[in-house]
């Protein structure tokens, strides 16, 4: 095999800068002992790895691929004469217990590597295809009224609270909001792993990043959240991109932050989707509070929510007292476990296929623009499935 002359001082920053041992890279690359000969003696694994790193041997066009999908880089990166400026592009907002999180797992710094990588990415592309700014990127602050904030956005969407409520249900509501997003030029990705469930990264490290960029911003949903949760995060995430942030938050419907900003944003997303005077006027509870879930319940349906953003709003808004917002929480994550027992059961069972479920992380926005980008030569297929996490024989089934 045709060995590729590279910057070998690239491949071990790369190595280095997602986190991984010597070992395990070994291990996912598949990089195997040269057996002892007559005249030579066995070659470790390792030190394969390291003849590599240290320019004493060149890689083959096949393991650099395998590097590029492990380190989630482009390729080109290997060939750059010195390393990329490291910039922390993402204010961290999260919290454990009220405290700041204070250090990522290798999962999600390899995850958030790839994101701002996907992100660069889509924004060479729009800038190359002659995009306009956007127009509403950073343009307010905390400091704007929430009620005026909200009209703002809800002209950009081109969506009114009458048509939001003719949506099927939450989930059909989040499919709808999502598109919107993306038509204003946002793109909106949900990833939760490196690939495979055995990487999942919880939603206490992460629930929803927002990149901010005025050609191609972008917003991470963690796939492993609660698809009833993910609606909240959208719109969260959604109010940090108006506001210019560049963030990652771990915030949820019952989590009471002391940021400035994510109290900001969590009022935007309760508002939008439950609006103080559609809540006051519509809902009445005091007759009864006797079966007070199922009431609940009922009207989240009628307002295309979960249940859980349902029972905050109305504790927010004094409908109800601290013990029945409590005794409706208990209730939900009793349910929740309850379920997931049942699924532990079951055992295994068939699912939308891999190219169903690549479409759905990805959204058509992403796929569009990076395809568009290969098929037309911009960008090398390999380039185009390390950025998709998507094996090129699959393109034309991923396709919008």
């Amino acid at each position: 095999m045709e060995e590729i002359n590279i910057n070998h001082n690239i491949l071990r920053w790369c190595r280095e800068q997602a986190g991984f041992t010597p070992e395990e890279v070994v291990n996912l690359a598949d990089i195997t002992p040269i057996k002892a000969t007559k005249n030579k003696d066995e070659i470790s694994s390792i030190d394969r790895l390291q003849e590599l790193e240290q320019g004493t041997r060149k890689p083959t066009l096949s393991q650099l691929k395998s590097f590029a999908k492990i380190y989630q880089r482009p390729i080109m990166t290997f060939f750059l004469e010195n390393p990329p400026k490291i910039e922390n592009k993402l204010i961290d907002f999260r919290t454990i217990d009220s405290m700041p999180h204070e250090k990522d797992s290798p999962e999600f710094a390899r995850l958030k590597r790839r994101l701002i990588n996907l992100q660069e990415e889509l924004s060479v592309l729009e800038r190359e295809s002659g995009a306009i700014p956007l127009d509403f990127i950073g343009v307010v602050s905390t400091n704007v009224d929430i009620i005026e904030f909200i009209k703002l956005v809800r002209q950009k969407l081109d969506i009114s609270f009458a048509q939001q409520l003719q949506a099927k249900d939450d989930e059909d509501l989040f499919k709808i909001l999502r598109d919107k997003i993306q038509d204003t030029g946002v793109y909106v990705v949900l990833e939760g792993d490196l690939g495979s469930h055995h990487s999942s990264i919880s939603t206490e490290e992460f629930r929803g990043i927002a990149i901010t960029d005025v050609f191609a911003p972008l917003i991470a949903i963690n796939s492993y959240d609660y698809k009833q949760a993910m609606l909240f995060t959208l719109l969260h995430e959604f109010a940090h991109i108006w506001l210019g942030d560049s963030s990652v938050s771990n915030v949820s419907v019952t989590t009471r932050s002391v940021n400035e900003k994510e109290i900001f944003c969590n009022k935007f997303a309760a508002e939008f989707l439950l609006p103080t005077q559609e809540v006051l006027q519509k809902i009445d509870l005091s007759f009864n509070t006797d079966n007070i879930f199922d009431i609940v319940s009922n009207y989240a349906r009628q307002f295309k929510v979960s249940i859980m953003v349902m029972a905050r709003r109305l504790y927010d808004l004094g409908k109800i007292n601290n013990n029945i917002y409590t005794e409706i929480v208990n209730t939900i994550r009793r349910n929740v476990a309850k379920k997931k027992e049942r699924q532990r059961e079951k055992g295994n069972t068939s699912g939308p296929s891999r190219n169903v479920l690549d479409k759905y992380r990805l959204g058509t926005k992403v796929i569009s623009t990076v395809l568009g980008a290969a098929y037309s030569g911009r960008m090398s297929m390999v380039d185009a499935s390390v950025l998709l996490n998507v094996n090129s024989s699959r393109f034309d089934r991923i396709q919008p």
